[in-house]
């Protein structure tokens, strides 16, 4: 995109593509103050601004800004003086790119350089730790049998077993999350495995409150690994239904769409959703809104996803709930959906 200014601070051209991010017309805005054309968009305005006070050797900036259609946009913009054959300032250039994929993959790739780092160095800690939860379970054992052959009951020592057991638990569930994953890919319906994702699910007593809505799946064969992307639904599921308890409103929507060649599975709740200063964490390590969550279900399906090459998304509005997206290839060789079918969610 390219916006270029006279020196009294006037547009004089704005091209389609500038006008496509910025979501604004190109007849409405030539001959106007830039001011006045980016009033919404104050620093671009400051770039501007800055080449229009003196000559600037072409410095990179990149900004945040809200397109017609309400999503954010990444810009890469880069403004410079511009000047006339005797180098004399006659106004200023900007030159807008659209950067945002980019900016994604990058923070997606940096999330992932962390997180091989964490497991290469957590995983010998992980061990250590569960050598020597099991050697403190077996002595706390050993003298809760010691004291009831003496009659003895102390439910301190109970209460120390159970705490161990959590804490082996919580070990686990990280080398688990640690240790390359290897895919074993093959051909699976999708509503066979959302079948039995939500099957699964709903055979835990804790989930005898929670209500599937599931909709119309399509009747698709991907090629996936069928227990890591069955983990990563079940996660998502309990996901959902923790934030659906905070309100009450213990209803989960299911549904599937199909665009190329690209199948994502949308698991929407009605719960307390998330603030916008968490959404960057909610795929980290460690990273829980819950006093008693272990922050690693989330980063679990992330891995999982991006081992199938496919991407997770996320939208969430504070008081009305969230929907994740979970979207995965389709292959080439794959027959086109037919008829959709409705996938029921026995208790």
């Amino acid at each position: 995109g390219l916006i270029t200014v006279n020196r009294a601070g006037i547009v004089k051209a704005i091209n389609s593509a500038a006008c496509r991010m910025l979501g604004i017309d190109e007849t409405d805005e030539v001959d106007r103050p830039f001011r006045d054309v980016l009033a919404l968009q104050p620093q671009l305005a400051g770039i501007i601004d800055e080449a229009l006070g003196g000559p600037l050797s072409g410095e990179y900036w990149e900004v945040t800004v809200a397109s017609a259609n309400g999503s954010r946009l990444v810009l890469g913009a880069t403004a410079s003086a511009v000047t006339d054959r005797n180098d004399t300032p006659i106004g200023a250039a900007l030159i807008l790119h659209d950067i945002t994929e980019v900016t994604q993959l990058r923070a997606e790739l940096e999330i992932r350089n962390r997180l091989a780092a964490l497991g290469e160095m957590s995983g010998g800690l992980a061990h250590q730790l569960r050598n020597s939860l099991g050697a403190i379970s077996g002595y706390l054992t050993l003298l809760k049998r010691r004291l009831g052959k003496r009659g003895v009951e102390e439910p301190a020592v109970t209460d120390l077993i159970g705490e161990t057991a959590q804490a082996d638990l919580l070990v686990r569930r990280f080398l688990e999350f640690a240790r390359p994953l290897q895919l074993d890919p093959q051909p699976v319906l999708l509503g066979q495995l959302l079948r039995e994702a939500v099957t699964t699910f709903l055979m835990r007593p804790e989930h005898q409150h929670i209500e599937l809505a599931v909709g119309e799946i399509p009747d698709l064969t991907l090629r996936i690994d069928p227990l890591l992307l069955k983990q990563a639904l079940i996660n998502l599921i309990e996901n959902a239904a923790h934030a659906a308890t905070t309100t009450g409103n213990t209803v989960i929507e299911i549904g599937c769409d199909v665009t190329g060649h690209q199948a994502t599975i949308k698991i929407r709740d009605h719960g307390c959703g998330i603030p916008p200063e968490n959404m960057q964490k909610i795929f980290t390590p460690f990273y829980s809104s819950r006093p008693a969550g272990t922050g690693l279900g989330l980063p679990l399906v992330s891995k999982i996803v991006n081992l199938h090459q496919g991407r997770i998304e996320v939208e969430s509005t504070v008081g009305e709930g969230s929907t994740f997206s979970l979207s995965l290839p389709i292959p080439a060789s794959a027959p086109a959906p037919e008829a959709a079918l409705t996938l029921s969610t026995p208790r």
